[in-house]
């Protein structure tokens, strides 16, 4: 098993912000807004928990993919102001990504 954590996803997550998020039954899906203004989807799939604190219009570092226990991964969403108090972590099974325009 590799215990490494990693940046996963679109090198546009980097100074992106969290536009919304919205639970769909066992799922959650994130819409971001790239810096260009390009918008795209996270869905995170068979969700088990989410901690966030106003994660809306929160500008991200990266997102973070660790193993978590059997077949779960954390992820986490890397708020660019490390001192800022906003942030979001999931706990899934996985997650699929695409664009919603270019």
């Amino acid at each position: 098993m590799n215990d490494r954590n990693e940046y996963i996803g679109s090198p546009e997550i980097h100074d992106g912000k969290i536009i919304s998020l919205i639970k769909e039954n066992d799922n959650l899906v994130v819409n971001i807004q790239s810096y260009e203004g390009k918008n795209f989807v996270i869905k995170f799939i068979n969700i088990k928990e989410i901690k966030s604190n106003n994660p809306e219009n929160m500008v991200l570092y990266g997102l973070v993919k660790e193993n978590f226990k059997e077949n779960l991964k954390k992820y986490i969403f890397s708020n660019w102001d490390e001192d800022g108090n906003q942030f979001l972590e999931i706990i899934a099974e996985g997650y699929e990504t695409m664009k919603t325009n270019t």
